[in-house]
C-alpha cells in the first residue's frame, strides 16, 4: 500500500462522513422537529452540498469542519460543560 492509497482512503472516509452529516442535517431541518434551527442548519446544508460536489476541495472541507465544530460547541451543548 502506497501513501497515496492511505490518502485516498482518508478522503473517501471524510466524504462518507460528510454524506452522513448531510443526511442528519436534512433530518433535523424537517418541519415539526422539536428543536428549531435557523441559519446554522442552512449553512451546514450548503457546506455539505459543496463537499458532495467537490470532495477534494480543501476549502470546502475546512468550511464544513469549521461549521460542524461550531455547532458542536455552541448548539445543543449543556451550559455546565466547562471545556465547551
Amino acid at each position: 500500500m502506497a501513501l497515496s492509497d492511505a490518502c485516498s482512503e482518508f478522503v473517501s472516509e471524510v466524504d462518507e462522513a460528510a454524506r452522513r452529516l448531510a443526511a442528519a442535517v436534512h433530518w433535523y431541518a424537517a418541519p415539526g422537529m422539536p428543536l428549531s434551527y435557523g441559519e446554522e442548519i442552512d449553512a451546514l446544508r450548503r457546506a455539505c452540498a459543496k463537499v458532495d460536489a467537490s470532495p477534494l476541495d480543501p476549502e470546502a472541507l475546512a468550511e464544513l469542519l469549521r461549521l460542524a465544530v461550531a455547532v458542536l460547541r455552541y448548539l445543543d451543548t449543556p451550559l455546565d460543560v466547562p471545556q465547551l
